[in-house]
């Protein structure tokens, strides 16, 4: 892993493109909300958010390919194919200092998914020309809902150990944040979806579609 300030210098540069995409991805996403087809046909609270959250997701991957160019002037590059990219498989490589970057999807975990992480660590390892005794550093790029802070979670060993948002990158002022982070509350009041006949019931284990 690289030391803090290698870290920091790497991420400060490219932050302010991630922090552009996510804005945007978090803005567009949360248009599928107030769609007349939501109102028509979506009648559950966590199946909404599901599917903005899948939305948002999707948008801040395809938003970073879109701008490619820009984060391997920084030495970041796709690593993924655009077979793996249709797949939602959405993985960068920076070999010179050790990292690779994804989008974490929390809520849709799948299973094959940590061999793929591993093949993206192995591969980094072999494109590097510098010696990193615990491994790759794997960045994780948190995409919550509209008005939540994006930020990069930094995990090293399978653990997130660091946790930076973009805001405090872009400003050049990082601190890192804690990286137990309070839960939710689930209690607090939610907009109602579609038809006032449909009651809404609580579903037990219910996602919030944070992705």
């Amino acid at each position: 892993m690289p030391d803090e300030d290698q870290l920091i210098g790497f991420l400060c540069p490219v932050a302010p493109v991630f922090a552009e995409v996510c804005r945007a991805a978090q803005r567009d996403s949360a248009l599928l909300e107030h769609t007349q087809w939501a109102a028509d046909h979506i009648f559950r609270v966590a199946l909404l958010n599901r599917l903005v959250g899948t939305a948002r997701w999707g948008l801040a991957g395809d938003g970073l390919l879109a701008r490619g160019d820009e984060l391997a002037a920084h030495g970041l590059y796709a690593s993924t194919t655009h077979e793996q990219q249709n797949q939602g498989r959405y993985y960068w490589m920076a070999p010179d200092v050790g990292m690779v970057f994804t989008i974490r999807r929390k809520a849709h975990q799948d299973p094959d998914e940590v061999g793929v992480l591993q093949l993206q660590i192995e591969g980094v390892l072999e494109q590097t020309t510098r010696s990193f005794p615990q491994g790759a550093t794997v960045v994780y790029l948190a995409v919550p809902p509209l008005g939540r802070a994006p930020a990069f979670e930094v995990a090293v060993g399978g653990k997130v150990t660091e946790r930076y948002t973009l805001e405090d990158l872009v400003r050049n002022e990082p601190v890192a944040e804690p990286t137990a982070l309070p839960e939710r509350d689930a209690t607090r009041p939610r907009r109602r979806v579609g038809s006032s006949l449909v009651p809404e019931v609580a579903e037990e284990g219910a996602s919030d579609g944070e992705v």
